[in-house]
């Protein structure tokens, strides 16, 4: 029967002997095999010394249920060889015993109590994988069909939900619908799931990247590895531990298959799209300005008026025919004789663009991936506590694409009253539209124009108590 040690009485000293070293040995090699532990008991009980043996007999005789003390320095660092000799202590010591007249160690025929039970430890990880910077196999749960090219949005955004409970903050409960796709790149695809409560409400929102299965050389490149967990993963959740940066983008968990060799990726959803979809409500006029001023004629040398000038560029950039403007289009062909830049030429081929990217916006960017990237380098503050130095982190693909844009904090507006505005925040502002606090300006627009134009309002600039700020918050 066991006592409150769980360990019970043996009937022989080898015994209570292997029962202990069984324990030493899955402690310093978790990964021995039944058959490896059992080889290496028996070349042990053969190393034993007369003392160990009287010890482990005495404990038979009182039937007691604690381990005898072991001799931990002959414990082997890697599996003994079949019919390898005892260690040679085994002979020195009963030689030596014999010679000079030593009796056996008599213990008391009272135990002691057991020590105390140490408090429990974390069991080391097996290495049950051939590549020990790997994760355990199988790894989470699988996961759903990355979708190809060929496939319908619709076909992957309407998958099982039941595949979105695998992230943090999230139970079987909950009612999760895919809405529609947000991108596709060289090395996945992304969606946006939002969050039903039981009135169709939709009150949470996540930005899902699957990626794209990795070849084998990809995938065992150790160097691609940390913690166990692609460096991507393995990044994120460092940056997570250390506490949310406002410029670095929401993380929210992951789902990793190492069957599938590919993993997921659940981020906070950005409104405003990537910087360049930012910036987009600015390219075309600004496109249209500098193909117009390439071939515009100066008129103190050819005596043409303005008009003339601005129509002979015009048509001179419009004409599919002309080789010289084909080789200066900013756009490519079949874009350009599309219904792009044409189209705005023939609203108004002489308008120079009317909007301007905002000063203010551009330094709040540059402001934003400053802070963003000095973040990644020291830390920019985070105590580590003593002894721990922050370790570099390097963005290898910063581009305009990988930079989201979201709207201020709140991201609701709220109408000033003019009878109560500051002098600041009056409600007329210096072009004589109305002044609106932390929100876009109501429009009676449709819906489809309202949309058309959501990205130029990602770029535009609020007036509050006399200055102009940017309303947009950049996230790497």
């Amino acid at each position: 029967m066991a006592d409150a040690t769980g360990l019970g009485p043996l009937k022989t000293a080898r015994g209570y002997y292997e029962r202990a070293w069984r324990q030493e040995l899955k402690r310093i090699h978790p990964h021995w095999t039944a058959a490896t532990i059992r080889k290496n008991l028996k070349w042990l009980w053969d190393s034993r010394t007369q003392a160990e043996e009287d010890a482990c007999q005495l404990l038979v005789d009182n039937g007691a249920s604690a381990h005898p003390v072991i001799d931990v320095n002959i414990a082997p660092h890697s599996s003994v060889e079949d019919n390898m000799p005892p260690d040679a202590r085994a002979a020195f010591w009963s030689t030596w015993a014999a010679q000079a007249g030593v009796a056996p160690v008599v213990l008391p025929a009272v135990l002691p109590a057991p020590a105390p039970v140490p408090a429990p430890v974390l069991p080391v990880q097996p290495l049950n994988s051939s590549v020990t910077f790997l994760p355990a196999i199988p790894h989470m749960t699988e996961l759903p069909k990355f979708p190809t090219e060929r496939d319908e949005h619709a076909d992957w955004v309407a998958h099982d939900p039941s595949d979105l409970i695998s992230f943090p903050d999230s139970t079987p409960a909950d009612r999760w619908q895919g809405a529609r796709m947000l991108g596709r790149g060289a090395k996945g695809v992304v969606g946006l799931f939002v969050k039903l409560d039981e009135h169709d409400n939709i009150v949470d929102r996540v930005a899902i990247k699957d990626t794209a299965k990795d070849p084998p050389e990809v995938w065992f490149d150790l160097i691609r590895w940390r913690d166990r967990l692609p460096m991507d993963i393995a990044i994120l959740e460092r940056l997570e531990t250390q506490g949310a940066h406002l410029n670095i983008l929401a993380y929210r968990g992951y789902r990793l298959s190492t069957i599938q060799q590919r993993y997921r990726l659940y981020n906070a959803v950005c409104d405003y799209g990537c910087l360049m979809d930012a910036l987009e409500f600015y390219s075309a006029p600004w496109r249209r300005r500098r193909n117009t001023h390439r071939k515009m004629e100066f008129d103190t040398i050819f005596g043409t008026d303005e008009a003339k000038r601005l129509a002979a560029a015009a048509y001179e950039f419009a004409s599919p025919f002309d080789s010289v403007a084909a080789a200066q289009k900013a756009l490519a062909t079949e874009d350009l004789w599309g219904d792009g830049e044409v189209d705005d030429w023939k609203k108004g081929p002489f308008a120079l663009p009317t909007e301007v990217i905002p000063e203010a916006f551009l330094w709040e960017v540059f402001r934003c991936l400053v802070e963003a990237c000095s973040y990644l380098e020291s830390g920019a503050g985070v105590d580590l506590g003593p002894g721990k130095d922050w370790r570099p982190i390097l963005h290898a693909d910063l581009h305009l694409q990988n930079v989201f844009v979201m709207p201020p904090e709140p991201d609701t507006g709220e109408r000033v009253d003019e009878d109560m505005a500051s002098p600041g925040e009056e409600g007329d502002g210096e072009d004589g539209r109305k002044t609106y606090v932390d929100g876009p300006e109501p429009s009676s627009r449709t819906s489809t124009e309202r949309n058309s134009t959501s990205k130029a309002q990602a770029t535009t600039t609020k007036t509050t108590h006399g200055t102009t700020s940017p309303t947009t918050a950049p996230r790497t």
